[in-house]
Protein backbone atom coordinates (compact mmCIF):
# COMPACT_ATOMS: atom_id res chain seq x y z
CA UNK A 1 0.00 0.00 0.00
CA UNK A 2 1.20 3.34 -0.80
CA UNK A 3 2.57 5.93 2.20
CA UNK A 4 -0.81 7.99 0.83
CA UNK A 5 -4.04 6.18 0.09
CA UNK A 6 -7.06 7.78 -1.26
CA UNK A 7 -9.87 8.24 1.85
CA UNK A 8 -11.56 4.50 0.84
CA UNK A 9 -13.11 1.26 2.44
CA UNK A 10 -10.50 -1.37 2.70
CA UNK A 11 -10.47 -5.22 2.87
CA UNK A 12 -7.54 -7.14 4.05
CA UNK A 13 -7.58 -10.70 3.53
CA UNK A 14 -5.26 -13.65 4.67
CA UNK A 15 -4.91 -17.18 4.14
CA UNK A 16 -2.78 -20.21 5.00
CA UNK A 17 -2.10 -23.56 3.98
CA UNK A 18 0.03 -26.33 5.33
CA UNK A 19 2.09 -28.68 3.45
CA UNK A 20 2.17 -31.58 5.78
CA UNK A 21 1.98 -34.40 4.01
CA UNK A 22 -0.22 -36.92 6.22
CA UNK A 23 -1.23 -40.19 5.80
CA UNK A 24 0.62 -40.04 2.15
CA UNK A 25 -1.59 -37.08 1.35
CA UNK A 26 0.04 -33.46 0.95
CA UNK A 27 -1.15 -30.61 1.55
CA UNK A 28 -4.11 -28.73 2.52
CA UNK A 29 -5.10 -30.74 6.18
CA UNK A 30 -4.56 -27.25 7.28
CA UNK A 31 -6.37 -24.12 6.25
CA UNK A 32 -7.10 -21.02 7.53
CA UNK A 33 -8.18 -17.63 6.41
CA UNK A 34 -9.24 -14.27 8.33
CA UNK A 35 -10.58 -11.00 7.01
CA UNK A 36 -10.94 -7.89 8.29
CA UNK A 37 -12.48 -4.29 6.84
CA UNK A 38 -11.25 -0.64 7.50
CA UNK A 39 -12.20 2.86 6.12
CA UNK A 40 -9.67 6.03 5.87
CA UNK A 41 -11.20 9.44 6.20
CA UNK A 42 -10.14 12.24 4.40
CA UNK A 43 -7.45 14.73 7.25
CA UNK A 44 -8.93 17.19 8.62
Amino acid sequence: MPATADPCGYVVQIESYDRAVVNSSRGGHNYGRDDTGFCLRESS
